[in-house]
């Protein structure tokens, strides 16, 4: 359930979905519903994060997206790390900020290739974060030029969050963010996608989290960064 909003700030004015009060899930309690290549937007609190919801006139500051594998929920994200997989139970547990869930319409999600998007996304693990390419989105959109580029042919060789979310997609058949490239395609751009509805607030459940957070599981990802 949401309203649409508009909103100002930096450069750029986008659609906002506006929260109602009975929006929010416990994850562990909807966990099945959530279908790979579901979207989640975050609303980081740090001062890049901050940056980047300023310049986009956006709540969110950092994408990645859904992916069943092996009966695991994972989240495929471009970090500070590089482009990386981890549970989507450590994605939300450990976020400092909000997790919002976003999915395909009906109409779209039967068009998408599920096995060429994780199988994309994971030839691209690995690969560095792309500091200087989110520099240049910030620079294109104060300068109002971020629109109407081409689409890379080849993969790139460092993605930042929601390029990698939109390459990955564009190599499954869907393009988000018609009319402009993934270099360009900010978390922003996403949540404002006609492809896309938001479903709700991914929360964690205060005592299961802190279960996890005193449990010493050799081997386990150590979850988000602020971003």
């Amino acid at each position: 359930m949401y309203q649409e909003t508009w909103h100002t700030a930096g450069a750029s004015t986008v659609a906002h979905k506006k929260r109602t009060s009975n929006d929010g899930f416990v994850y562990t309690q909807i966990r099945g519903r959530i279908r790979t290549g579901d979207i989640m937007l975050f609303q980081g609190k740090s001062p890049l994060s901050r940056l980047i919801r300023w310049g986009s006139g956006s709540e969110y500051s950092h994408a990645g997206f859904a992916a069943w594998w092996d009966g695991r929920l994972l989240v495929f994200q471009a970090s500070g790390r590089g482009a990386e997989v981890l549970p989507a139970s450590s994605a939300v547990d450990a976020y400092d900020g909000q997790v919002d869930w976003y999915a395909l319409h009906d109409e779209y999600s039967k068009r998408i290739d599920n096995h060429a998007l994780v199988t994309t996304a994971v030839t691209m693990l690995g690969r560095s974060y792309s500091r200087m390419g989110l520099v240049q989105l910030m620079l294109r959109m104060a300068g109002g030029r971020f629109r109407g580029m081409p689409d890379p042919k080849s993969c790139p060789n460092a993605v930042f969050c929601s390029q990698y979310v939109s390459f990955c997609y564009r190599s499954a058949g869907l393009d988000l963010v018609e009319g402009t490239d993934d270099g360009s395609t900010s978390p922003a751009d996403l949540a404002a996608s006609p492809l896309l509805h938001r479903r709700g607030v991914l929360r964690a459940n205060p005592q299961e989290k802190a279960d996890r957070k005193h449990a010493r599981i050799p081997g386990r990802p150590r979850g988000q960064s602020a971003k």
